[in-house]
């Protein structure tokens, strides 16, 4: 939910604002000053008829969809007192609401909002007193202009009051970008006990998508907003099978093994949240596509500070991979041949590997060995070597980002004081937003997981234990 509230530079509890008050107090020498008081009282206020004030203007450019808001308040209006509060989006023609009401303005993209609040009296000692008021917005996407991959769902939204008993306002917003919506959990087709396939990378994880939020067997799973961008079919081939697993868990393993990187963007025509993938670029500077190289290095003045980590704590190349079987029958598969001091074993338990298919019938000796190795790569890929980079991007440098590099691409990074020179995927970009200005922070290669990270890989291979 996300909040835009305007505080008025005056203290509402005054009544009208300032401008529009007549205030009266004598002096207690004179005479004439016992008698007005005998009558009205020492620093009596009066009240114009009327007072206007309007808001300065609300800047909602980085709001996308107004289908939920509210404009809300709380005041006092006192007998013969009203207060008339009305909205803009151009300063000039104006709609009166009431406490509650939306924005009139569904479906609209960008501008400013106005507020104009109208204190009336008929009494010249009371006014109508405004103690809060706020535009709200709610459940609303949020975006950063022309770029239809930088959606987010606000699922967050924290707003305080400082010591003086006002609205804060600074306003802490917080949600995950539209990939939040794939956190669901991979159902298994009807009657069969895993969702499995050979196919490309691609074609895979778009499968996964359609059948858990497309076109669900279950109907209430389905989100109508979401869809699949066409199958390239690109990627490596390999099996893969799922079962009641994280769907944003499964297209990460499915990313680490392929290379491909997924996102969703907004489709305003067709009023979609699309899932695709993509291939990143090669800009090393030994790249035989013919693209133009990108290096990332002091000497070229486009990095401020760096930390390189080349890490082999948690690196394993050879898999022995075990499907079903008990003992000396157990059907094990190697994967990888490394040698001696070079080779770093990884037991994978792979029993949920079914060796007969949904008709009952068995499956293909080199078919199952086929799908152990890709279980056993799938793993591999996870525990690979942690060699990365990690600086932040002067925003002046000579390549700019999203138009000569993007996140997913490969790019070569130096250091030559350390004697660094690494070709590595862009595998993080955080984009930081400040009144100092614009700033990247860039990883480059994977960095090393985080200790829920490993529990999970850990807990992968002890579920498979205990649902046998």
């Amino acid at each position: 939910m996300l909040e835009l509230a305007w505080q008025p530079s005056w203290n509402p509890d005054q009544g009208t604002p300032p401008d529009t008050v007549v205030e009266f107090s004598v002096s207690p020498n004179e005479p004439i000053q016992n008698i007005f008081n005998l009558f009205f009282g020492a620093h009596q206020k009066y009240y114009e008829k009327k007072g206007v004030r309007v808001s300065p203007p609300l800047n909602i450019n980085r709001v996308y969809d107004y289908r939920q808001s509210a404009v809300t308040w709380v005041a006092d209006v006192p007998p013969n007192t009203d207060l008339l509060v009305e909205v803009s989006t151009d300063n000039e023609n104006w709609l009166p609401i009431e406490n509650g009401d939306p924005l009139p303005i569904r479906g609209r993209v960008g501008g400013n909002v106005y507020t104009r609040q109208t204190f009336i009296t008929k009494d010249p000692l009371a006014s109508p007193r405004l103690h809060t008021f706020n535009v709200n917005i709610k459940g609303s996407l949020t975006r950063t202009i022309y770029n239809p991959r930088k959606v987010g769902l606000i699922k967050y939204r924290e707003v305080g009051i400082d010591e003086n008993g006002m609205i804060s306002e600074q306003l802490i917003i917080k949600g995950p970008t539209l990939k939040g919506i794939l956190d669901v959990v991979t159902n298994p087709p009807s009657g069969q006990g895993y969702d499995s396939l050979t196919a490309n990378a691609e074609t895979i994880m778009k499968r996964y998508v359609q059948n858990n939020l497309i076109t669900p067997e279950n109907p209430n799973r389905k989100i109508e907003q979401v869809a699949n961008a066409p199958d390239g079919q690109r990627g490596l081939s390999l099996f893969y099978q799922t079962r009641y697993k994280s769907l944003l868990d499964e297209l990460e393993k499915l990313s680490l093994t392929s290379g491909l990187g997924w996102f969703m963007y907004l489709d305003t025509a067709n009023k979609k949240w699309v899932f695709d993938v993509e291939e990143g670029k090669d800009l090393t500077s030994t790249n035989t596509a013919g693209n133009n190289p990108v290096i990332f290095s002091a000497d070229f003045d486009n990095i401020k500070g760096a930390q390189f980590v080349n890490s082999d704590l948690d690196y394993k190349n050879v898999a022995y991979v075990a499907g079903q079987g008990e003992g000396a029958e157990r059907r094990v598969v190697v994967v990888g041949d490394a040698k001696g001091l070079e080779r770093h074993e990884l037991f994978v338990d792979a029993r949920d590997i079914e060796e007969t298919d949904e008709n009952g019938d068995p499956i293909p000796v080199a078919e199952i060995d086929e799908r152990l190795k890709s279980r056993g790569l799938t793993a591999l890929a996870e525990r690979n070597r942690e060699k990365f980079f990690e600086s932040q991007i002067l925003t002046d440098g000579p390549f700019k980002y999203e138009k000569d590099w993007n996140l997913g691409d490969v790019v070569t990074t130096q250091v030559k004081k350390w004697g660094v020179t690494l070709d590595a995927r862009i595998t993080e970009v955080r984009e930081i937003y400040q009144p100092s200005g614009f700033q990247l922070e860039v990883v480059f290669g994977h960095s090393m997981p985080t200790l829920i990270e490993k529990i999970k890989q850990e807990l992968s291979n002890m579920s498979i234990e205990t649902r046998r």
